[in-house]
């Protein structure tokens, strides 16, 4: 009985040490190829930088910004002669509300600084704001 168990051992041993030396993985898969799911895309630039925008994107619907400025409370960007204003106030639930409406005020009022500070004179250029709702402040 146990000369037929050594045998039976053996006998799986030499199969997987033999089978496993002439494994091939089924899928290999090379890191520098594109993904095979890859969405079509066309180059677009904005900013000063050039991006890849799915083709279902428009030819000329990515803007060329001219990036002025950007911290944690707001970006500056032109486009022809409209400055566009983005600020970045926070909320996260209602409660919340009269501290995104003061952050609204406060990083406006910062940005329009910034711009009369660099030579633009706010009252004579166009502006717009990105939320909307920064113009009312």
């Amino acid at each position: 009985m146990l000369f037929v168990l050594l045998l039976v051992g053996a006998g799986i041993f030499y199969y997987a040490h033999r089978h496993a030396s002439s494994y091939r993985p089924l899928l290999t898969r090379n890191p520098n190829a594109e993904p095979h799911f890859a969405v079509p895309s066309h180059p677009a630039t904005s900013e000063g930088q050039t991006i890849q925008v799915p083709n279902n994107v428009p030819q000329g619907a990515v803007q060329n910004y001219q990036l002025i400025t950007e911290n944690d409370e707001f970006k500056i960007r032109k486009l022809q002669d409209t400055y566009t204003i983005t600020i970045y106030a926070i909320i996260n639930n209602p409660s919340q509300s009269a501290a995104y409406h003061q952050q609204l005020h406060d990083y406006k009022q910062a940005a329009l600084t910034y711009l009369t500070q660099h030579g633009v004179d706010v009252n004579k250029v166009s502006i717009a704001y990105d939320p909307p709702e920064a113009a009312n402040y």
